[in-house]
């Protein structure tokens, strides 16, 4: 029934259209049950083709499903509110020891406990944090750990994090990122304001002296009084701003939202500005003066609109990667799943994955039929382990023994059997999967039954393809069509001699060396076809193209005149006849299965589905 469309839609449709979805619909059923009564469903090469479907899909339905679904619906509540905050930081370099870096966790612990105790959490930023901008006095940003509002994607995941987890006057658990250990307060939250599309026209001082500064500020300010009045933004942004690229595009910066990178100035400008068509006082960053203009506010996304952007930053992000392992260690812990490590451990005594793959190569590896594990029943053994762990990449695991190494290979290999067996589960246990996959095997069956029955034995029915050609052969004819000569290379330089040749008229002198590299071919046409072969239409007759670019080389096309309409002989009729017996043939086939099937259509209980008066007033 989704074939038909919306209830809305299907309720403005006519008896005719209702009849004709329900006699599509009764003809695809009959055949998927033809297909299946004919044994179709344990055909090996449907089994396969099935699995591989299966196997395709069932993965990413179930991390997308159980991993980024979550993280994605999370992503998307933070884009809808801001953070003001502020923090203190205390940087951990690569090679410190752990004694240097609980001390700095100390200490960033005794600073917290300052904070909570009253003491100004700006001042303790300026005298303690290792952010530099924290002790620039006047700084906008980064002066006593001043961070200004942001929102997600604006921050490493870890400091969003802790921003977002954290109450409004509340200050953070002491955290780490890739700079070092932090505290944050946050100081306030609010909403998100919508994307807007916004322009500027950039003024960059031309000199250093106070005369150049003076001159600077005047161009800008009659500038800046010639957009209020109302002259034309872009023409001015083209003719004076010193941002080329954009400039040329009447000043346009296209689509910004709160959490874009564009500098923080400009961003509190653009975002101040209450009307489509405003314009912002002048303001200067390092690059120079800025005006700016508001071009349009747009419509908040939906969750829906954003899934896709969302979803590719899901699957990027340590979330993903940590949620996939959580999901795994519960199925693990669920099943009561047994691993005999030692046993694992003692069949690799010492070795590295160098040593291990090769063993695995050689197919000698040690103990390998011994049992190594079990999850829901079925047993996995040493070999079985051993052919699954990719050694290669825990080759860059470094600065652990052998038999950490081979603990990591363990605990991934088993995560990777819970998440299998997850997926084996799935078409079971989730409905929606589970309608998928009768949908790919319906298809697959449907196509199997039609080209056994209709397709395959039209093409090779060549007595009944030449018996309907004889019957009317005058059905079959080609319209007046211009030939078309066309000349490919590769090589430029080959296709250029081709166009010069042409044009002498001494193209049949070319030397075989150079015309091995052309392949020539006859196109005909009845009339514009959308294609790069209408330029040849364009062409009186016996004149030919310039060398136009195509498919990654180089093409001249020649019109060579019109060949007249004619009648098509049986081998040029014979596509045409396929779909006439094709035709016939799946006619018989759905007249005999509705006949074995005995099928009775109410195509008035259908069209009761979509009326009026059982769709009501939405209004209500």
């Amino acid at each position: 029934a989704r074939s038909v469309g919306s209830r809305e839609t299907a309720a403005a449709d006519s008896t005719g259209d209702y009849e004709d979805f329900l006699e599509r619909y009764v003809n695809y059923r009959i055949k998927v049950l033809e297909a299946k009564r004919g044994g179709l469903e344990s055909d090996s090469a449907i089994v396969a083709e099935l699995a591989g479907y299966r196997s395709q899909y069932a993965k990413p339905y179930l991390i997308n499903q159980k991993v980024l679904d979550p993280i994605i619906n999370d992503y998307y509540a933070r884009s809808l509110e801001m953070v003001e905050a502020s923090h203190i930081l205390l940087r951990t370099a690569g090679n410190q020891s752990p004694a240097d870096t609980l001390a700095l966790y100390s200490k960033l612990s005794t600073i917290r406990d300052s904070a909570l105790a009253g003491v100004d959490f700006g001042q303790l930023a300026v005298r303690h944090s290792e952010d530099p901008s924290a002790a620039q006095v006047g700084s906008p940003l980064g002066y006593e750990g001043y961070l200004g509002f942001f929102t997600s994607g604006a921050m490493v995941p870890s400091f969003e994090d802790q921003a977002y987890a954290t109450p409004v006057g509340d200050i953070s658990p002491v955290f780490r990122t890739r700079f070092g250990y932090h505290i944050l307060r946050v100081s306030d939250r609010k909403p998100t304001p919508d994307d807007r599309s916004i322009s500027h026209i950039m003024i960059t001082p031309k000199g250093q002296t106070a005369a150049d500064a003076a001159m600077t500020e005047v161009l800008v300010d009659s500038l800046y009084q010639k957009t209020l009045r109302g002259e034309d933004f872009a023409t001015l942004a083209e003719a004076f701003s010193d941002d080329k690229q954009s400039g040329t595009n009447g000043g346009s910066l296209g689509v910004i939202g709160y959490g874009s990178r564009l500098l923080p100035i400009m961003k509190d400008a653009a975002f101040k500005i209450q009307e489509e068509g405003g314009i912002a006082a002048p303001v200067m960053s390092r690059f120079g003066y800025h005006i700016i203009r508001l071009d349009k506010i747009h419509e908040p996304k939906t969750l829906a609109d954003s899934y896709e952007e969302l979803k590719t930053k899901a699957s990027r992000s340590a979330e993903a990667t940590l949620g996939q392992r959580a999901l795994a260690d519960s199925v693990l812990a669920a099943a009561g799943a047994e691993v005999d490590s030692v046993r694992f451990f003692s069949a690799f005594d010492g070795l590295m994955p160098d040593s291990i793959a090769t063993l695995v190569l050689a197919n000698a590896v040690p103990q390998a039929d011994s049992i190594l594990a079990t999850l829901h029943g079925k047993s996995y053994t040493v070999a079985d382990a051993a052919n699954s762990v990719s050694w290669s990449r825990l080759r860059a695991v470094r600065d652990q023994s052998p038999r950490d190494v081979q603990r990591i290979a363990l605990r991934d290999y088993m995560r990777d059997l819970a998440i299998d067996h997850e997926v084996d589960e799935l078409e079971q246990r989730d409905d929606n999967f589970r309608t998928t996959m009768n949908e790919f095997r319906n298809g697959i069956l449907l196509f199997r039954l039609m080209e056994d029955s209709v397709w395959t034995a039209a093409a090779q029915d060549t007595v009944a393809l030449k018996s309907e050609y004889d019957r009317d052969p005058s059905r079959f004819t080609y319209p007046d069509r211009t030939r078309l000569v066309t000349y490919y290379s590769t090589s430029k330089e080959v296709i250029d001699a081709v166009h010069e040749s042409l044009a002498n008229q001494t193209i049949g002198s070319m030397p075989d060396s150079m015309m091995s590299a052309v392949r020539v071919d006859t196109t005909f046409l009845a009339g514009p076809s959308n294609s790069i072969y209408d330029r040849g239409l364009e062409q009186p007759v016996g004149s030919h193209t310039d060398a136009l670019a195509y498919n990654s080389g180089s093409i001249v096309i020649v019109n060579d005149g019109v060949e007249a309409a004619r009648g098509k002989t049986f081998d040029e009729s014979r596509a045409e006849l396929i779909n006439i017996i094709q035709e016939e043939l799946e006619a018989r086939l759905v007249a005999r299965l509705r006949s074995d099937y005995r099928v009775a259509t109410y195509p008035d209980n259908l069209i009761g589905v979509f009326s009026d008066t059982l769709l009501g007033d939405e209004s209500q």
